[in-house]
């Protein structure tokens, strides 16, 4: 009885390492599989040309044809390769699909080889001819915004409380200012009708409310209601290039879905504020709500709360505060404040 069991024992034994041995090599297979693959993606200049764009922005497939002045079916078939690897992850605006650069997880066995990549795809300067293709798609997205609030501005307030009024998120957004110098310079991007720019006026000693549209910055002046109304400045500009004086604070009230281009707001963000500065945003957590974009004009259906500090941090910002606030209609909105911080960058 005893031989038996031990017997019986070591053929269990030897039948579990020979399906162990055989896991073994099926995954070493797979991992080699996989691997190829990764270098397979990697081994194409325009492949790497496209994961060098897609490192903070996000593109549809026509807007890479026309970066890249490649055929559709061509590109199509390149960002398949480059998703079989895990190198590009796709992101749905409502009906629309967009590109972006996958990032690396702690759990892809490969995530090292693929960070890696990533590093010597950025040290690599974008080719001339990419730069200007990369900017004919922002104006065409900024050109569609701008023709939106021409047509729309005066449905933009009401449109705009049917998604996030401000009510709802207006006292926390106080709190945050009552935090910082009274003597502070603000910019306020976009302010529109929103009753902010008053309590903005109230409080700080500058205020330059800055937008590319002449129309909706008349609304705001008619909207201003302050007695501190000298305070402010009127300045049609975009701040992409704007190139005025820095000031201790930039406030960005539901506007980043509008921009052509959010993670370089924070890049431009960067640039006008002074070292210690505070940049405040409040905006929407992802939506599938698409009848925004037509109503509303939103270009981008909210944003990963990830993202935001993923392109702050990249642009030299500190994440210091977030709150996240549900509303009734399905929306949540998301108040977040960054301190420049440039060192650390």
């Amino acid at each position: 009885m005893l031989m038996f069991i031990l017997g019986h024992t070591i053929t269990i034994t030897f039948i579990g390492c020979t399906l162990s041995s055989k896991m073994s090599a099926l995954l070493k297979r797979e991992a080699t599989g996989d691997l190829l693959v990764v270098c397979k993606a990697s081994g194409d200049k325009l492949r790497l040309q496209i994961l060098g764009i897609l490192r903070n922005e996000s593109f549809g497939v026509t807007e890479l044809c026309q970066v890249f002045n490649v055929a559709q079916p061509n590109m199509t078939h390149h960002l398949k390769i480059l998703a079989s690897a895990g190198l590009v992850q796709t992101r749905k605006e409502g009906t629309s699909v967009f590109y972006r650069r996958a990032l690396t997880a702690d759990a892809d066995p490969f995530s090292g080889l693929k960070q890696k990549l990533y590093d010597t795809v950025d040290l690599e300067p974008v080719t001339t001819a990419v730069t200007l293709g990369v900017s004919r798609v922002h104006r065409q997205r900024a050109q569609r915004s701008q023709s939106f609030f021409a047509r729309r501005a005066d449905q933009i307030s009401e449109n705009q409380d049917l998604i996030a009024p401000i009510e709802s998120y207006l006292p926390t957004l106080c709190e945050w200012l009552e935090e910082l110098p009274r003597s502070s310079s603000v910019i306020e991007i976009g302010p529109g009708e929103s009753p902010l720019l008053s309590r903005l006026a109230d409080q700080f000693k500058r205020v330059t409310a800055m937008d590319h549209s002449i129309s909706m910055l008349q609304k705001a002046r008619v909207r201003l209601n302050t007695t501190c109304s000298r305070r402010v400045r009127f300045l049609e500009a975009d701040i992409s290039d704007f190139d005025g004086p820095m000031v201790e604070l930039i406030v960005l009230n539901m506007v980043l879905h509008h921009l052509s281009s959010p993670s370089m707001f924070f890049q431009d963000a960067a640039r006008q504020l002074k070292p210690g500065g505070t940049l405040l945003i409040a905006d929407l957590s992802p939506h599938k709500q698409d009848w925004a974009r037509e109503t509303c004009g939103d270009q981008w259906l909210g944003f990963d709360p990830v993202d935001l500090t993923h392109w702050s941090e990249d642009a030299g910002f500190t994440p210091e505060k977030q709150s996240f606030l549900g509303l009734n209609n399905g929306f949540q909105i998301q108040l977040r404040q960054f301190r420049y911080s440039p060192t650390l960058s």
